[in-house]
């Protein structure tokens, strides 16, 4: 087993996933580390060696992470959410899809949870609200419900 020490002088979210860990706090940056589990030994990491970085626009602290096989979410203290591409052979990049307070969360709020399956992303904030961010085209589903003569799903705050 692998043990790896990261020294940073601030609170962090740390999420571990396949063979790369990622991890954020303050300053609106999120690390990426691929870790090497054949080897078993114990590590020491500073943060300004790892070269894989991203940051947001304006540096506002990362409350929170998700990551899924091809995603990465990241939740801020102003509200946003912020959607990566996630390749493993590929660095992360600074572009990312941003989800601003028009999306359903007010300023200032702090998400505090995110996650998101094939078609949605859950957002959860520091105003005890949940948004559902639906990218299923309702259309498409609400003709099919009509035609196989089933009720409407019944809906949430949705935006």
């Amino acid at each position: 087993m692998n043990y790896f020490w990261i020294f940073l002088k601030q609170n962090i979210v740390l999420q571990v996933y396949q063979n790369s860990a990622y991890w954020a706090g303050s300053k609106g940056i999120l690390y990426h580390m691929k870790l090497d589990f054949d080897q078993k030994t114990v590590n020491t990491i500073n943060r300004e060696d790892v070269q894989e970085t991203f940051q947001t626009r304006y540096e506002d602290s990362i409350t929170s992470i998700a990551i899924r096989q091809d995603r990465i979410l990241i939740g801020d203290v102003n509200a946003e959410i912020h959607c990566l591409n996630r390749s493993p052979e590929i660095p992360l990049s600074q572009d990312s899809f941003r989800f601003l307070l028009e999306s359903g969360h007010s300023y200032k709020s702090f998400i505090w949870e995110v996650d998101m399956d094939e078609s949605r992303i859950f957002s959860g904030d520091s105003e005890s609200c949940l948004v559902i961010h639906d990218f299923w085209p309702q259309d498409i589903a609400n003709a099919e419900e009509a035609a196989n003569n089933t009720p409407p799903s019944k809906k949430v705050r949705q935006h």
